[in-house]
């Protein structure tokens, strides 16, 4: 992937809202809590909420295409519980849905919640709205980490979803509508986590050779080693394009270039970070849902296009799950050129 491509990918990040105050969120295994630090600098807030026994977290996110965050979701393996948190204050919210021994979590492209369980498992869907169960989605040996590859912002129609096996030491890839196997992806060594990096390829923590490895994002051939970590646990790019990782080891969040891998040092320091997300802090464009940078009669045009219900849809503004007068209103608040 050129570098041009990269920059080019990185000043369209910007563009849409996703700036550099994006706050960094860890759940701490050992004082079972999630923390809080500042996303330049690296210094703790302080304790967010508290999850007994967190093995993952996730902000909802409140447009899909801005990718701006709402509440924050934690899966607690004590409880066999995803809890929800108010994504500004921390304040627990309650139990979202149930889920046996669930070991990670990612809201998907429009809109549900995916959860693995690596009692049943099976990867397991609820409304993201009401928490209600919709059922098993897909069935993997012993889940561990799960990620989409998000396609919606250019044809309007959820990613694939990848899924690792830490019993085939594989990601494994499922049509993102239907949960249909279409087969293994790559193999890695007792893979931990996931993410899509902003070229589109992949990134797979490898807890036996204690490396991130990346692989082609549409073919899933090996690219070979991208960084080196100590019992690596999660990660996740910053919208500055650089990637954070957790080592188990160090109780560290490492920070690495997003285009070299080359180690920029420790980010912050955690005991047993087990989990890390960011919380998007956009500037808010309500409207502009062709993402042009400017609230328009294009857009008008493309919520008209889209009227009625349209669960997940970028033209439903306030994401209620029905493209109606009050999606116009809202549009029509922020006309012109967004700031």
């Amino acid at each position: 992937m050129s570098m041009r491509f990269y920059n080019l990918t990185i000043m369209l990040m910007f563009a849409t809202g996703q700036v550099a105050a994006d706050n960094l969120f860890v759940c701490s295994d050992s004082s079972h809590q999630v923390l809080q630090f500042d996303g330049d600098s690296g210094d703790e807030m302080g304790p967010f909420s508290f999850v007994a026994n967190p093995t993952g977290i996730t902000f909802q996110t409140l447009k899909s295409l801005d990718g701006i965050s709402g509440d924050l979701f934690a899966c607690s393996s004590s409880s066999h519980q995803v809890l929800r948190f108010d994504g500004q204050s921390g304040e627990e919210m309650g139990a979202f849905c149930s889920v046996a021994n669930p070991t990670a979590i990612t809201f998907g492209p429009l809109g549900d919640l995916f959860v693995t369980s690596s009692s049943s498992h099976q990867v397991l869907r609820f409304d993201g709205q009401s928490g209600e169960a919709m059922g098993p989605f897909c069935s993997v040996a012993n889940p561990s980490a799960l990620t989409f590859r998000n396609l919606k912002s250019v044809t309007k129609v959820p990613g694939d979803l990848f899924v690792t096996s830490s019993s085939s030491h594989q990601v494994l890839q499922f049509n993102g509508q239907t949960g249909e196997a279409i087969g293994p992806f790559c193999s890695v060594a007792n893979p931990t986590a996931l993410t899509f990096g902003p070229t589109g390829d992949l990134f797979v923590c490898s807890s036996s050779s204690h490396q991130v490895l990346r692989f082609d994002g549409q073919s899933g051939e090996a690219i070979g080693p991208f960084c080196s970590v100590a019992n690596p646990k999660s990660l996740s790019f910053g919208s500055n394009g650089n990637l954070y990782v957790t080592s188990m080891s160090s109780h560290q969040v490492l920070e690495f270039d997003g285009q070299s891998g080359e180690a920029m040092g420790p980010f912050c320091f955690v005991a047993n970070p087990i989990a890390l997300t960011f919380r998007i802090e956009a500037t808010e464009c309500n409207g502009d849902v062709n993402s042009d940078g400017t609230v328009d009669v294009s857009d008008v045009l493309q919520v008209l296009s889209n009227w009625g219900l349209c669960k997940g849809c970028d033209e439903d503004i306030n994401q209620d799950g029905d493209v109606n007068v009050s999606d116009l209103l809202l549009l029509v608040a922020n006309w012109g050129q967004c700031e």
